[in-house]
């Protein structure tokens, strides 16, 4: 049975475009074949954040992907993995939603 390192390395490998993106806000360099571990925790985490917050403002995932983007979500969360990550989901995603708020979120 594949890991899940295995299972999110297969995904992203499909979905290119958002490995991309994501390895972007990571600001390394990285190839579809060669996965640094900080980098997979992070995408991880960032896949996680989205996910959750799409189940509590009961959208979908990539609705919940494009509203994060647009408000700078996304790079706050990659910029201060190195907290968040520690933080309860709960309180991550309390701050998430108060930061697109106060960016002109509406969710």
């Amino acid at each position: 049975m594949p890991t899940k390192s295995v299972k999110t390395y297969h995904f992203f490998r499909a979905n290119a475009s958002i490995f991309q993106f994501i390895s972007y806000l990571c600001g390394e360099k990285v190839t579809t074949t060669i996965m640094a571990a900080s980098i997979l925790n992070k995408i991880e985490y960032l896949v996680l954040l989205v996910a959750a917050f799409a189940a509590q403002s009961k959208i979908s995932e990539a609705e919940a992907y494009r509203y994060l983007s647009r408000y700078g979500a996304l790079a706050l969360c990659e910029k201060h993995y190195g907290i968040m990550h520690t933080l309860s989901l709960e309180e991550n995603l309390q701050t998430l939603q108060e930061y697109c708020q106060k960016k002109g979120g509406t969710l």
